[in-house]
């Protein structure tokens, strides 16, 4: 595998904070100067960005107290 495979199968990881100091940095170091590896990443956020707000728009639609009446 080469280190742009690994990369790119870490960087979801890398962006949920799920990864060790020293793997983040790695991670981090080679996005910064990899071209295709930056492109996953932007991609990653954009889509991270529009789930978080596709998802906060329906929660605002639940409600939540008879869930909470029975916890």
């Amino acid at each position: 595998m080469t280190s742009c495979e690994t990369i790119r199968e870490s960087i979801g990881s890398w962006l949920d904070g799920e990864l060790s100091p020293g793997e983040s940095d790695s991670v981090r170091e080679h996005v910064s100067g990899c071209a295709a590896c930056g492109e996953v990443r932007r991609q990653l956020e954009k889509l991270h960005l529009a789930l978080r707000d596709e998802l906060a728009g329906e929660a605002s639609r639940i409600e939540f107290m008879p869930f909470w009446r029975e916890v």
